[in-house]
């Protein structure tokens, strides 16, 4: 929440619980929740997913066994219009922030 894209490593608790708080913390700013109003700046004054370019999701698939997400999770990061893209290795993931 604090940059403009998240990088990915691989499947654990501590990962994929980080991927749904800030899914379910940029769909609040987003005003995206029907009757919620959360302003980015009173959770804290540093956030900035989303301001300045799209928030992006960074998946390192070589660190992933199944190579991707669950479908269930990449249709709710589409829905909330946080960009996903797969990257291979290291260069590719440099042309890509390159290309934000």
């Amino acid at each position: 929440m604090f940059g403009d894209a998240v990088l990915h490593l691989g499947i654990s608790p501590g990962a994929e619980g980080e991927l749904n708080y800030a899914t379910y913390l940029f769909k609040l700013f987003e005003k995206m929740k029907v009757g919620v109003d959360v302003v980015r700046e009173k959770v804290h004054p540093e956030i900035r997913a989303g301001k300045n370019i799209p928030y992006v999701y960074f998946v390192y698939t070589p660190f992933i066994k199944a190579k991707k997400l669950e479908k269930e999770t990449e249709a709710y990061l589409k829905k909330f219009n946080i960009k996903l893209e797969y990257v291979n290795n290291a260069n590719e993931l440099k042309e890509k922030i390159k290309n934000l």
